[in-house]
C-alpha cells in the first residue's frame, strides 16, 4: 500500500472532527465521510451517530467486520485529530488517525493489527468483496406538500425505487439544476438513452421532458424537465449537487451519492445508480468498463458501492475536460465485454 500524508486545506486550518462506534476503548477514529458497511446500508460514519453529541452514545445495528457480521452499541466522538490517507494500488483508500488500526498481511506474511501511522509500502490490506448484511430497507422520500405545500401539484415518488435511483446517477455523472428545470446531458446519438431519460422523468413525475440542443458541443443534447416545484423539492430532498465552498456561484458543483440510496441496503438500488452514472459518464476501455467523473470523492464513493456488490475496481486519472482538470475513472477489474 501507498500511505500518503492527507492535509486538506480546511483541515490544516481546522482539524478534524472523528468518530467511530465500537464496543471497546476507542483506539483511532476514521473521518466522517467513510463509508461503513452496516445492516442500514451503505453508510458514512457521521450518520451513525450525533458528531455533535455525547461523547459516548448509544446504537443499535450491525456492522459488517473481518469476523462477520458483529453488533455495534456504542458511537463514541473522539474530538479534533490530524488524519493520514492510506491507499492501495488498485485506488481504495481509507482517511483516520494515526492511532487508528487496521489488519493487515504484512511483508513476512503474518496476519496482524497494525497503526495507521506504521502501514509500510508492501503490506497487503484485505478488502471484502460483498459482504452487504441485512435485508433491503424501504426508504421514503418527503411529499411535495410537505417541502411546499404551495406548489403545483407535481407526482414525485414515495419512496427511493431502482428506476430513481438510475435518474439519480444519470443526474450525477452529467445532470444539472437550473432555477425552472433540470438538465441531463446525453450523446445526441443515443437515441435509445435519450428515450430512457425521457421516460423517466414521464414514469416518475408524470412530466414531458423535452430534447433540446446544447449550445457548446454540437455531440451533445439535453434533456429537460421544466418544473420549478420539482426543482425545490429535488434540492429539498438531498438531490443537488454539492457547492465547494459556501460561497460558490456557478458551474462546478460536486456530485455524490445521496443518503437515501446508501440508506436502502439493496444492491438493485445500488446497481441501479452505478447504471445510471456508467450509462451517462462511461465508457468501456480495452473491453472493460469503466465510469468517471471530475469528483475523486464521488468515483471513490462508487468503488465502494460496487465493492459491496462484489464487484472489484481499479482507479486512474486522465486529463480532460474545461481547463484540462483531472477526470477519475474506475474501471471493473476482469470484466470485459
Amino acid at each position: 500500500v501507498e500511505v500518503l500524508s492527507q492535509a486538506w486545506s480546511e483541515g490544516a486550518k481546522y482539524g478534524y472532527r472523528n468518530s467511530q462506534f465500537s464496543v471497546l476503548a476507542p483506539t483511532g477514529c476514521a473521518t466522517p465521510d467513510t463509508l461503513v458497511l452496516t445492516d442500514k446500508g451503505l453508510r458514512r460514519l457521521g450518520t451513525l451517530g450525533d458528531v455533535d453529541g455525547q461523547k459516548w452514545q448509544d446504537v443499535e445495528f450491525r456492522v459488517q467486520t473481518d469476523q462477520g457480521p458483529q453488533d455495534a452499541t456504542k458511537f463514541y466522538i473522539n474530538g479534533v485529530d490530524s488524519v493520514i490517507k492510506l491507499q492501495t494500488k488498485n485506488g481504495y483508500r481509507f482517511r483516520a488517525t494515526l492511532k487508528h488500526r487496521i489488519k493487515v498481511v504484512d511483508k513476512n506474511g503474518n496476519w496482524v493489527w497494525k497503526r495507521m501511522h506504521a502501514i509500510e509500502e508492501g503490506d497487503v490490506v484485505p478488502i471484502k468483496m460483498g459482504g452487504m448484511i441485512g435485508d433491503p430497507v424501504a426508504v421514503a422520500l418527503p411529499s411535495m406538500e410537505s417541502l411546499d405545500p404551495r406548489a403545483t401539484p407535481v407526482v414525485v415518488p414515495g419512496f427511493m425505487t431502482r428506476e430513481f435511483a438510475e435518474l439519480l446517477g444519470a443526474f450525477m455523472a452529467n445532470g444539472s439544476l437550473h432555477k425552472k428545470n433540470i438538465r441531463i446531458s446525453v450523446f445526441k446519438q443515443d437515441q435509445t438513452l435519450i428515450e430512457r431519460t425521457v421516460g423517466m422523468f414521464d414514469s416518475l413525475f408524470g412530466l414531458k421532458a423535452t430534447v433540446e440542443p446544447d449550445s457548446q458541443s454540437d455531440e451533445m443534447v439535453y434533456v429537460v424537465a421544466n418544473s420549478t416545484p420539482l426543482v425545490r423539492w429535488w434540492k429539498a430532498a438531498g438531490f443537488a449537487k454539492i457547492k465547494p465552498h459556501a460561497k460558490h456561484v456557478g458551474k462546478g458543483w460536486i456530485s455524490h451519492v445521496p443518503d437515501a440510496v446508501l440508506a436502502t441496503n439493496d444492491p438493485l438500488i445500488y446497481a441501479a445508480f452505478i447504471r445510471g452514472v456508467a450509462d451517462h459518464d462511461g465508457t468501456v476501455s480495452a473491453g472493460c468498463p469503466e465510469f468517471m467523473n471530475k469528483s475523486e470523492d464521488f468515483v471513490n464513493d462508487l468503488k465502494v458501492m460496487a465493492m459491496a456488490l462484489g464487484l472489484p475496481t481499479s482507479i486512474r486519472s486522465t486529463i480532460g475536460g474545461i481547463g484540462g482538470k483531472p477526470i477519475w475513472r474506475a474501471r471493473l477489474v476482469n470484466y470485459h465485454y
